[in-house]
């Protein structure tokens, strides 16, 4: 199977310039040489829409974040001050039960000695049992 085209280098009879090394050739490294021009010096960048429209909503998402910050902090100082309204109530609740006990005690031990017929007496003392 035979190609019509042949792939096979050619080389050519003429004699090539030497190359002759120069500062001028590391022009282009160096950074000077042709500058090409990608943007027109007559056009005008467009107004940058997107970006100003991201800096909005970055600005946005991070005072909503330290505004919820702010929230959960005045929360948290409210709850601890109703934990702490709630501790001193139960305390003070404590004590009114004990209170309403030992008048509700003194007062059945009062009905208990007077219907035995036992005196008011300032020396006197009244015991009950545990079956009464």
């Amino acid at each position: 199977m035979r190609h019509n085209k042949d792939y096979s280098p050619k080389y050519s009879k003429q004699k090539t310039s030497k190359k002759v090394f120069s500062l001028s050739s590391l022009s282009v490294i160096g950074g000077g040489g042709t500058r090409y021009k990608t943007i027109k010096e007559d056009s005008k960048r467009s107004f940058p829409i997107v970006e100003i429209i991201t800096i909005a909503l970055i600005a946005v998402l991070l005072t909503i974040i330290i505004m919820s910050f702010i929230k959960v902090s005045q929360l948290s100082t409210e709850v601890q001050n109703l934990q702490i309204s709630i501790s001193s109530m139960d305390k003070e609740r404590a004590k009114l039960e004990g209170q309403v006990n030992s008048k509700y005690t003194r007062k059945i031990i009062e009905e208990k000695s007077g219907a035995l017929g036992l005196g008011n007496g300032a020396n006197s003392k009244v015991y009950l049992e545990k079956g009464e």
